[in-house]
């Protein structure tokens, strides 16, 4: 996840519209180059491995985050089909659909890796070896 978000760090910081000025036509081609060789194939597998790992999940339901998260990337890929099915050409769609959580996702992911470090660690610590 750190290497999306340290990609996205870098194209905010060299030109990509805000998120109100951000659609087909602002972004153009070179946008849709970027995300289909550096987001969408960490984004891909990122949401894989939520899905085969949600038996790990602690939480009795699926995290709003997580699902959202998953709700964008099958967004991004149903338009990158699209496009590359001859639909719907730049400027005639949105850049997604559905729009990434941001920062709740980020947040949750990180706080929950955190959360399961600090209980591996306790549960190592009380093991007797």
């Amino acid at each position: 996840m750190d290497t999306n978000e340290r990609i996205w760090a870098a194209l905010r910081a060299n030109g990509l519209p805000s998120a109100s000025q951000r659609d087909a036509d602002t972004l153009g081609q070179g946008w849709s180059a970027r995300r289909e060789a550096f987001l969408m194939p960490t984004n891909a597998r990122i949401r894989d491995l939520i899905i085969e790992h949600a038996d790990l999940l602690r939480e009795a339901d699926f995290p709003a985050p997580l699902r959202d998260f998953c709700a964008h990337v099958a967004s991004c890929e149903a338009l990158l089909a699209e496009s590359e099915e001859g639909g719907a050409g730049v400027g005639k769609r949105p850049a997604t659909h559905i729009r990434h959580p941001g920062s709740d996702f980020v947040q949750y992911v990180c706080l929950s890796f955190a959360q399961l470090k600090g209980e591996q660690q306790r549960l190592l610590s009380a093991q007797s070896w």
